[in-house]
């Protein structure tokens, strides 16, 4: 099986680039879920704290985020981020800076994918 493309933006009509944080990676692929409410944009996240240390067996997580609510404990932030692509989650909630927390970790030997879901917002 062809390993998909990477996402292409919208307005520059080219692939996103690879984010880099220190030696980690994070590439956006251009994957189709079939989610057909026409608000989702077919990004996928693929993550990797490590790439040099990725040979043989390789975990993956699979993660399905969902709520498209954001606040913090004081709710002196708050914003919805409804039919935002996983970039943006990625990128723009500094309470959610899932890629970082991962790298803390010890065990590097993972990839992570984080599809692009879709919540319509609640009216």
């Amino acid at each position: 099986m062809a390993a998909p493309d990477l996402y292409v933006d919208k307005v520059t009509k080219k692939p996103l680039p690879i984010e880099t944080i220190g030696t980690s990676q994070t590439a956006y692929l251009d994957i189709d879920l079939n989610i057909t409410d026409g608000s989702v944009q077919h990004m996928t996240a693929v993550f990797a704290p490590d790439p040099t240390a990725l040979s043989g067996p390789v975990d993956i997580i699979l993660w399905l985020h969902g709520d498209k609510s954001y606040w913090n404990k004081n709710h002196t932030d708050e914003r919805g981020f409804h039919n935002k692509s996983i970039q943006y989650y990625l990128n723009n909630l500094p309470l959610c800076d899932l890629r970082n927390f991962i790298i803390k970790q010890k065990k590097k030997k993972f990839v992570l994918v984080a599809p692009t879901m879709t919540n319509p917002a609640r009216g």
